[in-house]
């Protein structure tokens, strides 16, 4: 496999970048964007644009919070990288709805199989329950790898977007499915949250939305050990405060993502 990353300026500038690097002669290419504009106009005059310059290349994409090139953090731009196999197959699709479980299984038997070593999978970031679309996907496959994550707008938490060759989405997932006998997949493991506080219980929840914990709202709680001025800018804080869970002597880690009137929080 060979990897370039390109931080999107101009359309000549991409030009310039498909063609010094050959990408045009690859045969089995997966593109993946990343964007911190939001713009709908914006988004679909690049997708269209990779489409006419890479017309059989597999595009998936998300808009993002930040965005990573060369360990360079960078905020309201827009990075894409480039991959190239050799005898890897890909397959992609997207699915739209409000059911993120039934989602994750109808994107499954769409492009993959038994033999999918690895799925990389975005959804929108407002909808999507990402614990039912990773227990959905290790229903249909659990020796397969699954990467990716959900969506972002910049905390604006408005709207997000996810992408699929030229189609924007708000709603939904989008995923590749790699398999090839000579794939080598690995994964790497890193948490850098550090608990504070005393171990705690959810005392009341449905779904991923959290009501009370020991007894005590979910707002009254960060409020609790955070401090009022904190609590008061969740959720855009929710990402460096995550709820942490313990499964399997793993630490989880669970970002709020909504605040509810009734000191709940999503």
């Amino acid at each position: 496999m060979k990897s370039y990353s390109h931080r999107y300026d101009t359309d000549k500038k991409l030009q310039l970048f498909v063609y010094a690097n050959k990408l045009h002669d690859e045969k089995s290419i997966l593109i993946q964007v990343f964007s911190g504009n939001l713009d709908e106009l914006f988004l679909q005059n690049l997708l269209s644009r990779l489409q006419s310059l890479l017309p059989s290349a597999h595009v998936i994409g998300s808009t993002t919070d930040g965005e990573i090139l060369d360990q360079d953090v960078s905020l309201h731009e827009t990075v894409i990288s480039f991959s190239c196999f050799d005898n890897v197959q890909l397959h992609s699709a997207f699915v739209e709805g409000d059911n993120s479980y039934e989602n994750a299984k109808a994107l499954y038997a769409k492009i993959a199989n038994d033999k999918t070593r690895l799925m990389i999978c975005f959804s929108d970031g407002m909808f999507s329950n990402g614990e039912e679309i990773l227990n959905a996907l290790n229903e249909e496959n659990p020796q397969m790898i699954v990467s990716g994550g959900m969506a972002g707008d910049n905390a604006n938490f408005d709207k997000t977007y996810v992408m699929h060759q030229t189609h924007l989405c708000t709603k939904g997932l989008v995923a590749v499915a790699l398999e090839g006998d000579d794939l080598q997949v690995n994964t790497h493991y890193s948490f850098d949250w550090v608990p504070i506080g005393s171990e705690m219980k959810i005392t009341k929840s449905e779904g991923n939305r959290v009501y009370e914990i020991n007894g005590i709202s979910a707002y009254e709680t960060y409020k609790k050990y955070l401090g009022s001025n904190a609590a008061s800018k969740l959720p855009r804080i929710g990402v460096e405060f995550p709820l942490i869970m313990q499964e399997e002597g793993l630490n989880i880690a669970r970002a709020i993502m909504k605040t509810h009137g009734d000191g709940s929080l999503s």
